[in-house]
C-alpha cells in the first residue's frame, strides 16, 4: 500500500502492530519516509520524525553488511553510544552490558555461512516469540545499584537484602498452559528430548503414553493425564525456583504480591506459595519473623480508575538545554540571605527548587571525577595517553564523532589494500583506518591516491603474503576490554609482527611514546588470539609490532613496547591522574 497520510492513521497502525494484529497499512519506515500533512504535527514532532526517517534510511543502505557491523551502526545512528556513556557517569556504574551482549549475538551469527540481515532480524523474532527474547547480559554487583534480574540469571549469586515481587495468584506460579507437544506441532516431541523422563531421571519432562490406546475416550483420558502431569512437573519446577529465590537473601528478604496487575477487573489474590510463606509466619517456627502485612483489595484496579495524560514529543533538546543551564547558573540557597517563605506560592517554589539546586551543586562537586569505561579502542588508549586532559574532557561530555571522518584520506587507501589482499570488511566508526594518522585531512585526490599506491608497491610489505588481514578482535586486560581492528599480521618464522598502515607523517620523538601504545594494544591482542586457537599460551615476545608509513616508505618499530602489565597499570590509572608512560620506542 500507499504511505500513511495522517497521524490517525499512523497511530492506528502502530496500535494494530502493537496487538499483533496484521495491518494493510504502508511499513513504519515507509510511513515516517511520508507522514502524511505538516499540520497534521507539531514542529517538534516533525522533526523527530524527519531525522528518524533519514536514520532509518541511511541503515537501509548499508542492509547489505554483516550483522554485526549494523547492529555498530545502528548504535551510533541512534546516539546510543553517547547515552550509554552519560549513564555510566551519572549513575556510577556500566551501562554497555546489554548492549555488549547484543552486539555478541550478532557477531556470533551466522559467522561461517554469511547469513544476512533478513536471517539475523528472523533469528530475533524466533527468540523472542519462542524463548521470551534474548538472554540478558551479565550486570557486574555494583555498591549502591539495585539488580534487577530473573531467578534464572540469579542462580549461584547472592546479596545483603533481596525482594521477590509478584507473588499473586496466575503470575508466580504462572498459569499458562503448559508447553506440551501434544498441543503444539511445533514444540519437540517429548520422547526426544535429551530430559526427558526415564529410569535415570524419574523427575524429567513428562512423555505421553499411548501404549494400547483403541479407543476416543481412552485416548482423551490418557491426553488429559499427560497435561496433568506437565502441569504438575511446571509446579514443581517453579516451586524449585521460589527456593533459589529466597535463599539468594543474605539476611533480609522480602516478598510481596499485588492483588492488581495491569488493567485487569478482578483482583489477583496472594499465590498459594506467598500464602505458605504467611501461614510459616504466623506459626511457632517463625523465628521472630516480621508480621506480614496483608492489605484487602480496593473496590477498583487502581491502573483504571486515574487516567494520567503526558504530551509528546517531550521538550526538545533546546528547551532541556536552557533548563539546564538554569540550574547550573543558579546559585547555592543561602538561608541566612534567602529565609525560606512561610506561606503561599513562593514557598512551594522554593521546595521545588532546593533538590534541583542541591543536585546541582553535588553535579559541581563530582565534575573532575571521570569513570573509565569497561570498553576502549585502541584509539581511545592512544588518546588517553596522547592528552589526558583533552580524553577525560570527552568522558565528561560525550558527543558523536563527526561523520565527515569517512572522507579522510586513509579511508580509500585503506580499501585498496584489502582488495588487495583479498580482503572485504566493513569498516567500523570507531575502527576507522587512517582516522588515527598524524597530519590526516579531509578529502583525497586520485593523484595524492595514486602515490600512495605507487609508494605501497614499492614497499617490502607489498611482496609478502599476510596471514591475516583487517582483523578485529575484543580482549580483556584486567577489568576492561580493549577492542580494535588490525590491518595485517605476517608471519616470521615462529614469531609474527603486526603492521599497521599510516597514511599521515611520522609522529616526532615525543609523540610516539603514546602512539606506540596502539601496537602494544594489537600486540597484544594477537597474542590471545593465536593462544585461543592453538589452544596453549604464546608468549608476548613473539609477536612484534611495527607502524608503516606509507608516503614516506617507512616501517618504525618500536625498541621496546608496554607488555600486558604495564598496559593494565596505565588503565587502572586513568585519564588526567599522574604520568602515564614512560619514554621509550625510536
Amino acid at each position: 500500500g500507499g504511505a500513511l497520510s495522517s497521524v490517525r492513521e499512523l497511530e492506528d497502525a502502530l496500535d494494530a502492530i502493537a496487538r499483533g494484529e496484521e495491518t494493510d497499512a504502508a511499513g513504519l519506515a515507509d510511513a515516517l519516509a511520508d507522514p502524511g500533512p505538516e499540520g497534521d504535527y507539531s514542529p517538534d514532532g516533525l522533526a523527530r520524525i524527519t531525522g528518524l526517517s533519514r536514520i532509518i534510511a541511511g541503515l537501509r543502505a548499508r542492509s547489505s553488511a554483516p550483522p554485526a557491523r549494523l547492529v555498530a551502526a545502528a548504535e551510533q545512528a541512534l546516539g546510543l553510544d553517547a547515552e550509554v556513556r552519560l549513564r555510566e557517569r551519572t549513575g556510577g556504574g556500566e551501562a554497555r552490558e546489554q548492549l555488549d551482549e547484543l552486539q555478541e549475538v550478532a557477531a556470533g551469527f551466522g559467522a561461517d555461512r554469511g547469513q544476512g540481515l533478513d536471517a539475523f532480524l528472523a533469528h530475533l523474532d524466533l527468540a523472542r516469540t519462542v524463548d521470551g527474547g534474548l538472554a540478558r547480559g551479565e550486570v557486574a554487583s555494583v555498591p549502591g545499584r539495585v539488580q534487577i534480574l530473573t531467578v534464572h540469571s540469579a542462580k549461584g549469586l547472592e546479596w545483603e537484602i533481596v525482594a521477590v515481587p509478584h507473588l499473586s495468584v496466575g503470575i508466580f506460579p504462572s498459569d499458562r498452559a503448559p508447553q506440551t507437544s501434544v498441543r503444539a506441532a511445533t514444540h519437540l516431541p517429548e520422547y526426544l528430548r535429551g530430559d526427558r523422563e526415564g529410569e535415570d531421571n524419574p523427575g524429567g519432562v513428562p512423555v505421553p503414553r499411548f501404549d494400547g490406546i483403541g479407543d476416543r475416550k481412552r485416548l482423551e483420558a490418557t491426553l488429559k493425564a499427560h497435561i496433568d502431569r506437565v502441569k504438575k512437573r511446571s509446579l514443581d519446577e517453579d516451586r524449585r525456583l521460589f527456593y533459589v529465590a529466597v535463599t539468594r537473601a543474605e539476611h533480609s528478604l522480602l516478598l510481596s504480591a499485588s492483588h492488581w496487575h495491569g488493567s485487569g477487573s478482578t483482583p489477583r489474590g496472594p499465590s498459594e506459595l506467598l500464602d505458605e510463606v504467611l501461614e510459616f509466619c504466623r506459626g511457632p517456627e517463625s523465628l521472630g519473623m516480621v508480621d506480614p502485612l496483608v492489605v484487602t483489595p480496593s473496590a477498583t484496579n487502581p491502573a483504571t480508575a486515574t487516567v494520567v495524560e503526558a504530551t509528546w514529543p517531550r521538550a526538545s533538546v533546546n528547551d532541556r538545554r536552557t533548563a539546564a543551564d538554569a540550574v547550573s547558573q543558579a546559585r547555592p540557597v543561602d538561608p541566612e540571605v534567602d529565609p525560606a517563605p512561610d506561606h503561599g506560592p513562593a514557598r512551594l517554589w522554593h521546595l521545588t527548587a532546593a533538590p534541583l539546586l542541591a543536585d546541582a551543586r553535588r553535579a559541581a562537586d563530582q565534575s573532575d571525577r571521570v569513570v573509565l569505561p569497561r570498553r576502549l579502542t585502541a584509539g581511545e588508549v592512544v588518546a588517553m595517553a596522547t592528552d589526558p586532559d583533552a580524553y577525560a574532557d570527552r568522558l565528561r561530555r560525550p558527543v558523536p564523532f563527526r561523520p565527515d571522518r569517512f572522507a579522510r584520506r586513509g579511508t580509500r587507501f585503506h580499501q585498496w589494500v584489502e582488495h588487495r589482499f583479498g580482503a572485504t570488511h566493513l569498516l567500523d566508526i570507531d575502527d576507522l583506518p587512517g582516522a588515527g594518522d598524524h597530519g590526516a585531512v579531509d578529502g583525497v585526490s586520485e593523484a595524492d591516491l595514486a602515490a600512495l599506491k605507487r609508494a605501497f608497491e614499492a614497499s617490502r610489505w607489498s611482496r609478502l603474503t599476510p596471514e591475516a588481514v583487517e582483523v578485529p578482535f575484543e580482549v580483556g586486560l584486567g577489568g576492561h576490554l580493549l577492542r580494535g581492528r588490525m590491518d595485517a599480521v605476517f608471519a616470521d618464522g615462529d614469531e609474527w609482527i603486526v603492521v599497521d598502515w599510516k597514511t599521515g607523517r611520522v609522529p616526532g620523538p615525543g609523540e610516539m611514546p603514546a602512539v606506540s601504545l596502539q601496537l602494544a594494544v594489537y600486540r597484544y591482542a594477537w597474542a590471545r588470539i593465536v593462544s585461543a586457537r592453538l589452544g596453549r599460551p604464546v608468549e608476548l615476545d613473539r609477536v612484534r609490532a611495527a607502524f608503516h608509513y606509507v608516503r614516506v616508505g617507512r616501517t618504525v618499530e618500536p625498541d621496546a613496547l608496554p607488555d600486558a602489565e604495564e598496559l593494565r597499570q596505565l588503565l587502572s590509572t586513568g585519564p588526567g591522574r599522574g604520568r602515564l608512560l614512560s619514554d621509550r620506542g625510536r
